[in-house]
C-alpha cells in the first residue's frame, strides 16, 4: 500500500515536469519562428516597418493630447461627484468658472487700458505734430508777406539806384560842363587883365596910376575873394529872409 502510493506522486511531478518543459519548447519554437522570420525581411523592409511603428506611436500621441483634456474633466468630474456628491461638482465649477471669467475680465480689462494709453498718447502725438504743422503754414505765410514786402523794397530801391544814378551823371555832366566854362571864362577873364596890364604901359590914358594900379590889383584879387563875398552876401541875405518870415507875436 505505501509503495503504490510513493509511486502516484512521482508520476504527477513528471507529469507537471513535462507540462513544462512542453510550453517552454513551444515558446523557444516561437522565438526561433520570429527570429527566423526577422532574418528572411530585408534590411528596407525592417526600415520601413520602424517607421511605420513610430509614425503610429506619434498619431497616437497626438490623439491622446488631444482627448487628455476631455479625459482629465470626465475624471475630475466622476472623482468629485463620487467622492463629494454632483451639487459639490457644480459648486466647484460654477466657482471655477467664475475665477476663469474674472481673469479673463482682468486681462482684457488690462488690454483695454493699454491700448487706451497708447490711443491717447498717439492723439498726443498728432494734436502736437498738427500744431507744429499749423504754426509752420503760419510762419510761412508770414514770411511770405515779408518776402513780397521786401520784394518791393528792393525793386523800388532798385529804382532809387537807378534814378540816383541817373540824377548822378547828370549833376556830374553839368558839373564837368561848368567847370569847362569855368576855365574858358577865366582864361578869357585872364587874357582882358594881361591886356589891362600891357595898356597901362602902352596907351595914354587920363586915369592916373595909382587908380590904374589899384584896379589892377583888384582885378587879381577877383578870382579869389569873389567866393568870400558871394558867400557873406548869401548868408546876410538868409538870415534877412529868416528875421522877415518870424512871427511877431511870438517875440511878444
Amino acid at each position: 500500500m505505501n509503495f503504490t502510493n510513493s509511486k502516484k506522486p512521482n508520476i504527477a511531478n513528471s507529469n507537471k515536469l513535462l507540462g513544462k518543459q512542453m510550453v517552454t519548447q513551444s515558446q523557444l519554437n516561437d522565438i526561433l519562428n520570429k527570429t527566423v522570420s526577422a532574418m528572411k525581411v530585408s534590411p528596407e523592409a525592417q526600415r520601413k516597418q520602424t517607421q511605420s511603428d513610430l509614425e503610429q506611436k506619434y498619431l497616437d500621441s497626438q490623439t491622446k493630447l488631444q482627448t487628455a483634456p476631455l479625459e482629465l474633466e470626465k475624471n475630475k468630474k466622476n472623482y468629485y461627484v463620487f467622492r463629494n456628491g454632483e451639487a459639490y461638482y457644480d459648486t466647484m465649477m460654477e466657482t471655477e468658472l467664475k475665477n476663469k471669467a474674472a481673469q479673463i475680465q482682468q486681462q482684457i480689462s488690462e488690454k483695454f487700458s493699454e491700448e487706451t494709453s497708447n490711443a491717447k498718447t498717439m492723439n498726443s502725438y498728432y494734436n502736437t505734430q498738427l500744431i507744429n504743422s499749423k504754426n509752420t503754414t503760419e510762419l510761412y505765410e508770414e514770411y511770405l508777406k515779408k518776402n513780397i514786402v521786401l520784394e518791393k523794397t528792393i525793386k523800388n530801391s532798385h529804382g532809387d539806384v537807378v534814378t540816383n544814378d541817373r540824377k548822378t551823371y547828370y549833376e556830374t555832366e553839368a558839373i564837368d560842363s561848368a567847370k569847362l566854362w569855368h576855365k574858358f571864362l577865366m582864361g578869357c577873364y585872364y587874357i582882358l587883365v594881361v591886356a589891362f596890364v600891357i595898356s597901362i604901359f602902352v596907351s595914354n590914358s587920363e586915369m592916373s596910376r595909382v587908380k590904374q594900379v589899384v584896379i589892377l590889383i583888384a582885378l587879381v584879387l577877383y578870382p579869389f575873394i569873389i567866393d568870400a563875398v558871394v558867400k557873406w552876401f548869401l548868408s546876410g541875405y538868409t538870415t534877412l529872409q529868416k528875421d522877415a518870415s518870424r512871427n511877431v507875436y511870438l517875440d511878444l
